[in-house]
């Protein structure tokens, strides 16, 4: 059983979740418990995969995620390939001897070392908390004249656009912003741990380049600079450097002794004709080590730790994702079917008692609900009818609370409502009654603004949304309560709805139409 969660994962989980926002509850609690008995005992994350199998294997298609997850390795080997090439070329560029000038040891650590240790000192500054990337203005220059294209682009082509088109493309670009907020974390991570494959790949075919060089050719290593330093200080830098690999290769095989270091110092005008092969020599293993050592090992680090924490920003964002929730809920929710009497033969006398209201069961998992509702459909609501179709999409009513009609009330309300879900459980859902054939104005969205603000970005809103009942009422008040709640008569007002909410970009807020199959 597959038991790591990976981005893919969570993009066919959404894209699952879009596909089953018009099915009714019961068929999906139906569907998803018999795929959850079938991993009966397992955790969520091993329930949660085996439900994406499933779903997979019902599309006979390459999904979003599985679409991704092999672009994603077609990258991969991309930037290792061609870190690889790269990183041969240069080292084979530069470790180049015909005779007269041997390779400079000095230049090699400012090709191949001082940029590496200066990039991966602008990492680590990075990936500290506080917005490491605030502190080099140039990165900002380049986020502020990315951001001025991007709004001058998006407004010149919104005005070409007519309304319908333009609510259209505003859900798009809202639902790319969410899904860029869920996993935005998972995402840097990942871009990180890219640019660390490609520069692994350098190191190695720098490596790879100059043991061949090495293997096949005559190759001499020295030092020289117009700068006035002596060997001694030179030695004192080299066996600072070998310290992390001198216990298992001492001085004259791991780094050059002082002697050696003294007998390979190039003099412009003397030449190489006084130097020692020796002494030539003895640089390379040195400076090989010092390529693994401050080169390719911390670059494995730096790749390791940001694998690691994209898994721990992948983990967080599946805790955080209400579809992840919602479907982990219908898989526990308990399966009732019903079976006809056995044939007999005869006749078969059936008294049939009055039908009672329909109890939730005990054993059934529920988040309790503060229900929020028009001020002017309360009176006519029947409780006993709301609470049954929550009952039935996992929720239990705990409280209902009028939404005032008056301006100064309303802006009363977000902090109460705020106030009222602290003391309900952590998982609660603040629900609100929306009437489907009534457009979403922009009080309302102001609204619905105010109460995620109000509540965090972890609580979870549930817009349900009724039709018009058949007396030209939402909720007429002599019908009974199986009739008293209509589903929405007009789809294309609910695909308004839903572009309007996917307009707010809040990954916490869900659409509920009501179904007839719920009632």
């Amino acid at each position: 059983m597959k038991t790591t969660w990976s981005i893919g994962d969570s993009i066919d989980l959404e894209y699952f979740a879009a596909l089953d926002q018009d099915t009714p509850y019961q068929t999906l609690r139906e569907r998803d418990r018999q795929v959850v008995e079938e991993v009966s005992g397992a955790a969520k994350e091993q329930a949660l995969a085996a439900w994406l199998q499933a779903r997979r294997r019902e599309a006979g298609r390459a999904t979003p995620g599985e679409i991704f997850t092999s672009a994603l390795g077609v990258v991969r080997l991309f930037l290792a390939l061609f870190g690889l090439i790269f990183g041969f070329a240069a080292g084979w560029g530069f470790f180049i001897y015909l005779g007269q000038a041997p390779v400079n040891v000095l230049y090699f650590f400012v090709v191949f070392l001082l940029p590496q240790w200066f990039f991966l000192l602008l990492a680590v500054v990075a990936l500290l908390p506080g917005h490491g990337f605030g502190l080099y203005p140039p990165l900002q220059l380049a986020g502020t004249l990315l951001r001025y294209c991007y709004t001058a682009a998006w407004k010149k082509l919104f005005n070409c656009l007519g309304a319908e088109k333009r609510l259209r493309l505003t859900a798009f670009a809202s639902q790319g912003r969410l899904f860029a907020g869920r996993l935005g974390k998972v995402f840097f991570w990942l871009a990180v741990s890219l640019t660390q494959i490609f520069a692994c790949a350098i190191n190695i075919g720098v490596l790879a380049s100059a043991l061949l060089k090495i293997a096949v050719t005559d190759l001499a290593f020295g030092w020289q600079s117009t700068m006035a330093f002596s060997a001694e200080k030179l030695f004192a830098a080299v066996r600072f450097l070998a310290l992390p690999w001198s216990w298992l290769w001492p001085e004259g095989v791991g780094h050059p002794s002082l002697v050696q270091i003294v007998g390979s110092h190039i003099v412009l005008k003397e030449g190489i004709v006084r130097l020692q092969s020796e002494d030539l020599v003895s640089w390379w293993p040195f400076l090989l080590l010092c390529l693994v050592a401050y080169g390719l090992l911390p670059r494995l680090v730096l790749w390791l730790f940001c694998r690691w924490q994209g898994r721990r920003a992948l983990a967080q964002s599946l805790s955080r994702m209400p579809e992840a929730d919602e479907l982990w809920q219908r898989m526990r929710s308990p399966l009732v079917t019903t079976a006809g009497l056995p044939d007999t033969g005869g006749e078969i006398a059936i008294t049939m008692p009055a039908t009672p209201r329909k109890e939730r069961p005990e054993s059934a998992p529920a988040r309790p609900a503060l229900l929020l509702v028009p001020a002017e459909l309360q009176p006519d609501l029947p409780k006993d009818a709301i609470t049954d179709w929550l009952a039935r999409q996992g929720l239990s009513l705990t409280a209902l609370r009028p939404i005032p009609a008056e301006y100064g009330a309303q802006l009363a309300l977000p902090a109460a409502v705020a106030e009222e879900m602290k003391t309900l459980a952590p998982a609660a859902a603040l629900c609100l009654l929306a009437e489907s054939w009534l457009p979403p104005i922009a009080s309302f969205m102001e609204l619905l603004r105010q109460l995620r603000q109000a509540i965090g970005s972890e609580g979870q809103i549930i817009l349900l949304l009724i039709g018009k009942g058949k007396n030209g009422e939402s909720t007429p008040a002599p019908a009974p309560p199986s009739s008293a709640l209509v589903p929405p008569d007009d789809p294309v007002m609910v695909t308004v709805w839903r572009q309007k909410l996917a307009a707010l970009a809040d990954p916490a807020l869900r659409l509920l139409p009501f179904a007839a199959e719920d009632s």
